[in-house]
């Protein structure tokens, strides 16, 4: 159920939800989707858990008489089987990701004993975010175009970029010079030159020096010095026209000589290497991303069969389904239409009284009907696995439906899509 927000600003009416873009809506749909698999796996792997504890200790109980002295049989093979039997709740596949090959089989076994397959894996999502959210990971690039502040030259480790486009970048983007991929050790911590000004030296000063004599006028801590190849931070400024340097001169200034003065922009980007290839317009950034996508759940798919085509009343038939990509077990409703509840032996009618019987169809909906239903359960059927599931139905011998009267019996599975008929033989009365 959503909430609906009100705001006394505007006379306390519901205020208008705000769209996602697309993207955004489709990723929170995911989360979702997987937050809701994650819940309910938490409950059921707790069930299942006490399931196989309870499987496990009658197995072990059923199988005591096995190891006594003089048991009839492979002792030690039984042996081996329960120690197997006890190492289940340690084994890290517990309770329910079990592969066949791994789940131990009692001497003589050949394949999962019935009960037991609910703890046989039932897909391993080779991304391993779920087993059955089909909720999957995957990498995206995305490219993000920057407007740089001024041209950036060949052996530069530093880009200036517009104000707006600095809060856009993280480390994680990649800079791409033409020649390298480039990482982004950092933004916003270095500086470049957004304007230069150029002051007079009042004296020489030899390398190592750090207070100079310069005209300060316009001159803070914000700034900076280019000496040599270095950039020295402006510490403090004198009362007296003078400048204290963080560190000495890389190289000695003559009296009167120019000293560059940098101003401190911090709208920048700092890279792993140096760039190849100038930057002199905008360019793009690259960031490879991990976002969710809909893996798509395997589609069940079935096909019903007889083992006759026409039943004489007084007679059964076999009403089998061969299925594929069935998860976990599924009870399936099968309705027999144009028949009443008398016509049937041996199959569990549920509603014996005519009452309406409710069920979801292939499109989810909810469905009722008052024909005669039965239940036809589906079995785990997966990873190229076929399962097969036989629904015996008895034709009585005087049924109403057929008395003077061959008729085609219409059957519909609703969560399947499946309609079909078998033809039934006129009895009479006698």
């Amino acid at each position: 159920m959503s909430l609906l927000k009100f705001n006394y600003i505007n006379g306390f009416q519901p205020e208008a939800e705000e769209e996602l873009p697309f993207e955004q809506s489709e990723q929170l749909k995911l989360e979702q989707k997987l937050s809701t698999f994650e819940v309910k796996q938490t409950v059921v792997k707790e069930e299942l858990e006490n399931d196989l504890r309870i499987w496990r200790n009658k197995e072990l109980s059923d199988s005591d008489w096995r190891i006594v002295e003089d048991a009839p049989g492979d002792t030690a093979a039984w042996k081996s089987y329960r120690t197997k039997l006890r190492d289940l709740p340690s084994n890290s596949k517990f309770p329910d990701k079990f592969e066949v090959a791994d789940f131990p089989l009692a001497p003589g076994e050949s394949s999962i004993p019935e009960g037991a397959e609910s703890f046989i894996v039932t897909n391993n999502d080779p991304l391993g975010i779920g087993t059955t959210s089909w909720v999957g990971n995957k990498q995206v690039t995305k490219t993000l175009k920057i407007t740089n502040n001024e041209p950036s030259g060949v052996g530069t480790d530093v880009i200036s970029v517009i104000p707006d486009d600095v809060g856009k970048i993280t480390t994680d983007h990649i800079f791409d010079d033409g020649e390298n991929a480039i990482s982004i050790t950092s933004v916003g911590s270095a500086f470049v030159t957004k304007f230069q000004e150029v002051a007079i030296a009042s004296t020489d000063y030899a390398a190592g020096t750090t207070t100079l004599g310069i005209n300060t006028e316009s001159i803070s801590t914000d700034n900076w010095i280019q000496s040599g190849s270095d950039r020295i931070a402006i510490t403090g400024i004198g009362t007296e026209n003078t400048i204290t340097l963080a560190v000495g001169l890389a190289q000695t200034i003559s009296n009167g000589g120019d000293i560059t003065i940098l101003k401190k922009d911090y709208r920048t980007i700092s890279l792993a290497s140096t760039i190849a290839n100038a930057v002199t317009q905008p360019f793009n950034l690259r960031k490879i991303t991990t976002e969710l996508y809909d893996q798509g759940e395997p589609v069940k798919t079935a096909t019903l069969s007889f083992n006759k085509a026409i039943v004489n009343p007084g007679d059964n038939f076999d009403l089998t389904l061969t299925y594929t990509n069935v998860l976990a077990e599924e009870d399936c409703t099968v309705e027999f239409k144009n028949s009443l509840v008398s016509d049937f032996t041996l199959v569990d009618i549920k509603n014996k009284n005519g009452e309406e019987y409710g069920t979801r169809d292939q499109a989810d909906n909810w469905i009722t009907t008052q024909n005669p239903v039965s239940i036809i359960t589906l079995n785990p059927a997966h990873k190229g696995v076929v399962g097969k599931s036989t629904l015996t139905v008895g034709i009585a011998t005087n049924a109403p439906s057929a008395i003077d009267n061959t008729f085609e019996m219409e059957i519909f599975i609703p969560v399947l899509g499946i309609t079909t008929h078998i033809g039934i033989a006129s009895t009479s009365i006698s």
